[in-house]
């Protein structure tokens, strides 16, 4: 069975949290009631979603590269869609999702590449409220393998 990424399985994980509750977080880059334009390039070809932070839910994920019952084995997670809603991003014109680690503030932006099972993910670090724009690494994940892409943007629109 193939390795699935954080990313990945952050997607698929929220399907079957068994722990959700309603949070109020710190302060980050990404609050509730915004709009963000992540945006890369495949191929030449530009590739982007909207994604609305609407309101978050925290949710503790299993993580299946640590062995049961470590102290690391879960980590917690925020999140724009609840879990009904992730099964969305699985398709073509399936609603984008954020999830950020709570912890490190790292932060997906997934959305559908136009096929079935096939995701885009821009990997940012969440700094600190008031910015608008931040870049990180581009990546398609497809069956749980990942595709380097290069360098993607978020902004705030």
């Amino acid at each position: 069975m193939a390795r699935f990424p954080l990313a990945a399985l952050a997607c698929l994980s929220l399907l079957t949290l068994s722990a959700c509750s309603l949070t109020s977080s710190r302060p980050t880059t990404f609050a509730a009631g915004q709009n963000w334009l992540a945006q890369g390039y495949e191929g030449g070809q530009l590739t982007s979603a909207e994604v609305t932070t609407g309101r978050f839910s925290t949710y503790d994920m299993d993580r299946s590269d640590v062995p049961a019952g470590s102290e690391k084995a879960s980590v917690k997670v925020r999140s724009n869609l609840n879990p009904v809603m992730t099964l969305r991003l699985l398709f073509p014109g399936g609603t984008p999702m954020l999830v950020q680690t709570v912890s490190t503030g790292q932060t997906d932006f997934l959305w559908n590449a136009g096929t079935a099972g096939v995701m885009y993910r821009c990997r940012v670090q969440a700094r600190e409220a008031g910015i608008n724009y931040v870049s990180g690494d581009f990546t398609r994940v497809e069956q749980g393998r990942e595709v380097p892409l290069g360098t993607c943007g978020v902004r705030r629109r």
